[in-house]
């Protein structure tokens, strides 16, 4: 039952109990203290009836004004809720304050994951931070002291740090603009299979020293795209395969056009994704396994930027995996974005 409805239902039973007893109040009255005619005791029940009526229609008026703004921000709140919550509310079984409450409510764990990503964000990045300055600081101590001698070579743990910082810093900035709708695409037509061939010529080299074999399949196509963010794409997601692909494994690359799309796929060998770590595997600084990632000098970042920036040319991204046969990243893209 609508709010409306339970306001016409509660002040209109109010308005009927009153009326009731109105109407018999004035009948016993007229019957018993005033000797009047039949004449006037029926204009007095018709006025009595008309009244009553009267009395619905600005019960009706005034619920139905009073329920439109609270009608207008529901439909927001709508709005704003996944496809499935709206599901749970189309089968009539909730009215409109049920709805009220359940969008609020999820309103709530919404802002309260939203709390939590920051909050667990920040502590990583404070936590990816703290390594490289810690090196930084040692060293530089060190060499104060005169236990490490101040020589070109013994700078170059410095240098490296410094640029593992400026890349975490670059790759958070770049994070925050997809987010909030702000970062620009320097849009232009590039020939697609040409970046994909570019990416496997600076990485392959790694591929070969671990006899990982390569099968790449690509349909040329040109795309109107900002080139430096899509190759930054692909570096991501085809050195993921390679650093996660064993030794003696494989990697299959492959590139298509499908009605007027560009379908990218990268798939690999391997241990693959558990199951229960997929739904995370694009979020920022997340490891399925940490250890290992942060041997390799990753800080959990590659794929987030790489699903941010295909979502930023109004692509898809996907991940498909099972445990002990590797993983299959796959991203589609239209070659020509509609904005």
């Amino acid at each position: 039952m609508s709010i409306m409805k339970k306001i016409m239902l509660i002040f209109g039973s109010i308005h009927t109990l009153i009326s009731f007893l109105y109407m018999s109040l004035y009948v016993w009255h007229r019957e018993n203290v005033h000797s009047t005619t039949h004449f006037w005791r029926a204009g007095g029940v018709y006025t009595g009836v008309i009244l009553y009526l009267l009395g619905l229609v600005v019960i009706y008026a005034a619920a139905a004004i009073s329920t439109r703004t609270y009608r207008k921000n529901l439909k927001r709140l709508e709005e704003t809720s996944p496809v499935v919550w709206r599901e749970q509310f189309e089968d009539g079984q909730r009215d409109e304050w049920g709805q009220l409450l359940m969008y609020i409510g999820h309103l709530k764990h919404l802002q309260q994951k939203e709390t939590d990503t920051h909050e667990r964000m920040l502590a990583d990045a404070v936590h990816e931070m703290r390594t490289p300055l810690s090196v930084i600081q040692s060293r530089a101590e060190s060499m104060v002291e005169g236990t490490i001698p101040c020589r070109p070579e013994e700078l170059i743990p410095l240098l490296d740090e410094t640029s593992r910082l400026g890349r975490l810093i670059h790759d958070l900035k770049e994070l925050s603009l997809a987010e909030s709708g702000k970062l620009r695409l320097n849009g232009e037509w590039v020939d697609f299979a040409g970046i994909v061939r570019g990416v496997w010529e600076l990485l392959g080299h790694e591929a070969e020293a671990k006899g990982i074999s390569c099968s790449i399949s690509l349909q040329e196509a040109k795309v109107y795209c900002d080139r430096q963010r899509m190759e930054q794409v692909l570096v991501n997601l085809i050195g993921n395969a390679v650093n996660y692909t064993p030794e003696q494994g494989s990697i299959t690359v492959e590139c298509r056009v499908r009605s007027f799309e560009l379908q990218f796929m990268v798939r690999n060998s391997g241990e693959g994704i558990p199951l229960e770590h997929l739904p995370y595997v694009f979020d920022r600084f997340y490891r399925s396994d940490r250890s290992r990632q942060r041997a390799g000098g990753g800080m959990g970042l590659g794929l987030s930027i790489a699903k941010h920036y295909v979502e930023a040319h109004e692509g898809k991204i996907s991940v498909d995996s099972n445990s002990g046969e590797g993983a299959e990243f796959v991203f589609s893209m239209p070659l020509f974005p509609a904005s």
